[in-house]
């Protein structure tokens, strides 16, 4: 599935739209209602999410907390684990994680959704990035997937000060604002 990645900001009282439209790919099966997404879905939530966190393998230079990414780095996507919907730094000896610094890259840069990430429930679903795509025509397991080049000017921007969001809808930004 594809979408659209708009960066908006408070300004004066107003909000204004502050960078070009970017497009994105998303889950393979489309968008679901965050009630409804279940692990392995292939559904990207919609909903108003946190972010707090970004990831990558080098040094990058964003405003928020940045996690640099190992060999040993895993985020774990089994629902029977204790560490279920976060990152680990060493692969866990049982159950299914996903491997951080990946061959592929996609893993390059990018940022947590704070989607099932404080209060997790188990089976609700993991894991749940923006990171760069394989291509614009690529669906996602059930993240939000942008160009490099589009990735890093938006990390860039992020700031934690202005407590920043990801807004992920089949409506229209404006239905938020």
């Amino acid at each position: 599935m594809q979408g659209i990645v708009t960066s908006w900001e408070k300004q004066k009282g107003e909000w204004k739209q502050i960078s070009p439209t970017m497009k994105a790919s998303l889950g393979r099966n489309g968008i679901l209602s965050s009630g409804e997404k279940k692990e392995g879905d292939g559904y990207t939530p919609d909903g108003v999410y946190d972010i707090k966190r970004a990831f990558g393998y080098d040094t990058f230079i964003t405003k928020l907390p940045y996690i640099h990414l190992t060999q040993n780095d895993y985020w774990v996507d089994d629902p029977a684990s204790e560490n279920y919907n976060r990152l680990v730094r060493q692969r866990p000896s049982l159950g299914s994680c996903e491997k951080m610094k990946r061959d592929d890259n996609l893993y390059k840069i990018g940022f947590v959704i704070e989607y099932n990430t404080e209060a997790r429930a188990a089976g609700r679903g993991s894991a749940i990035f923006a990171h760069i795509w394989r291509s614009y025509d690529s669906p996602t397991l059930g993240c939000v997937a942008m160009s490099e080049k589009d990735l890093a000017e938006l990390l860039e921007w992020l700031d934690p000060l202005k407590n920043p969001v990801i807004i992920i809808s089949q409506g229209k930004m404006e239905s938020f604002l």
